[in-house]
């Protein structure tokens, strides 16, 4: 093995050894001793495209762009192995090369969800999100590929499992428009990142967003 456990296995069920873009891997199901959860209190969070996750209590996580960062490389593969005659050694090498490109791609995608999500739930108990038609949203042809690449239902997914609780906010909810101080609902146009209410509340759109769900969904 490549690395030890990461924590103390008291006793092991099973092990799956499985081969992707020519690696091996190996998935250990265990029985681990319970771990002690400091995360106390509930927390409201604004998934979107610009940052990946707004915190109602101001901490946001950059959208790390994966698709953007890998498209060259993944375009150059893809280009080299059209190139290769088919059914040569060449042909299999080039595409044994953009296999290993799409690998490290969505590796890099799961490596920093995962740490978001982890560090999210380690202070929180209760995990609060919009319920989002992403399906509905990947319509938006404009939008479909950074929607895609921030792979929204896979963060749901994670906070899911990994949190103590994870509560909604309605579909139908409006989140963005409405002061998270008086309740008054404002025209809030994409273009507008600053909501300022006549209440005196001056914050980032997307942090009222993340404390409007946060209420609605409590």
């Amino acid at each position: 093995m490549a690395e030890e456990l990461r924590f103390e296995a008291t006793k092991i069920y099973n092990v799956t050894i499985s081969k992707k873009a020519g690696r091996w891997f190996v998935s250990i199901q265990c029985e681990a001793g319970e771990r002690k959860n400091q995360a106390r209190g509930e927390v409201g969070i604004d998934l979107g495209i610009k940052d990946l996750a707004i915190l109602s209590d101001g901490t946001k996580y950059e959208n790390p762009r994966t698709e953007r960062e890998w498209r060259r490389k993944t375009a150059r593969s893809q280009r080299n192995l059209h190139r290769k005659k088919k059914g040569s050694k060449n042909r299999r090498k080039a595409r044994q090369k953009l296999a290993t490109v799409y690998r490290k791609a969505a590796n890099a995608r799961k490596d920093y969800t995962h740490k978001m999500t982890s560090e999210v739930t380690s202070k929180y108990v209760v995990i609060c999100l919009e319920d989002l038609n992403v399906k509905g949203m990947l319509g938006n042809h404009k939008l479909a590929r950074a929607i895609s690449d921030v792979a929204l239902s896979e963060v749901r997914r994670q906070f899911e499992y990994k949190a103590k609780e994870t509560r909604y906010a309605g579909r139908f909810e409006a989140t963005s428009k409405p002061c998270c101080v008086c309740g008054k609902v404002h025209d809030m146009p994409l273009s507008k990142r600053i909501m300022d209410c006549e209440c005196g509340n001056k914050m980032c759109r997307d942090i009222n967003a993340a404390i409007n769900i946060l209420k609605k969904a409590i």
